[in-house]
């Protein structure tokens, strides 16, 4: 099974024109599915690759081979890199970004001319009793008494930062030389806008040490992206 499925309507990418993004449910299934474009992927998977782990890719690809149909691209392929944990490679002219999380995958793209560099990420809100331990990996203890008082759940606010980090990890990741600690990178979350502040340590080239991104979130998901354009600001 795999059923495009719609975002929250806050969603950043729900109304801009430079991103496409398409998001979508799917069950571990889909790795028996009969799609020509899926049976392009299979034989890259080595045997040792969980059904799960096939499913979660598969689906992501195949969100992203419909946001590049919409955007006119004739290449929908977005095979692995060569180099273990970097980013997929995008057909020439586009920038992109993939998510998945507990059968839920999606991928927002947009042509480069546009936007110089993208992340998104969603993941499932933790229950409370999970919180200290994940935020103990992840943020500072004045990070989390600054964003407390946005007032959302342990879990939910936990679930916010954590997605928040990757989506500006993703969104850069090409760009850094050597890893970055979730640590690292400051969050600020800001509840009536929507939006969270990033920074982090001043990155090699022309990576910002600074700037903001967007969140949402359900009953079951938070959501988040950073989009940067070509004149350095934020979407």
């Amino acid at each position: 099974m795999f059923q495009v499925t719609h975002l929250p309507h806050s969603y950043q990418f729900s109304s801009c024109s430079d991103v496409v993004c398409v998001a979508a449910l799917f069950c571990d299934e889909i790795v028996d599915g009969d799609d020509k474009l899926l049976d392009q992927y299979k034989p890259s998977f080595n045997e040792g690759v969980s059904r799960r782990r096939r499913a979660d890719f598969l689906a992501g690809r195949l969100c992203a081979a419909k946001a590049l149909y919409q955007l006119g691209s004739s290449e929908l392929l977005v095979p692995l890199a060569s180099v273990p944990a970097t980013p997929p490679l995008w057909p020439t002219d586009f920038v992109g970004s993939i998510t998945h999380t507990e059968q839920f995958a999606a991928a927002a793209i947009a042509r480069q001319g546009t936007i110089k560099y993208l992340g998104v990420d969603a993941e499932r809100i933790i229950g409370d009793e999970e919180c200290e331990e994940v935020a103990s990996v992840i943020s500072s203890a004045d990070e989390l008494e600054q964003s407390a008082a946005c007032y959302f759940r342990p879990g939910e606010l936990v679930s916010l930062l954590f997605s928040a980090k990757e989506s500006v990890y993703k969104c850069f990741f090409s760009r850094l030389k050597s890893d970055l600690s979730f640590r690292e990178i400051d969050i600020s979350l800001e509840r009536n806008s929507s939006r969270f502040q990033f920074s982090f340590p001043e990155g090699p080239g022309d990576l910002p040490k600074h700037g903001e991104g967007a969140f949402s979130l359900d009953g079951t998901r938070v959501y988040s992206s950073v989009a940067q354009r070509h004149d350095g600001g934020f979407l």
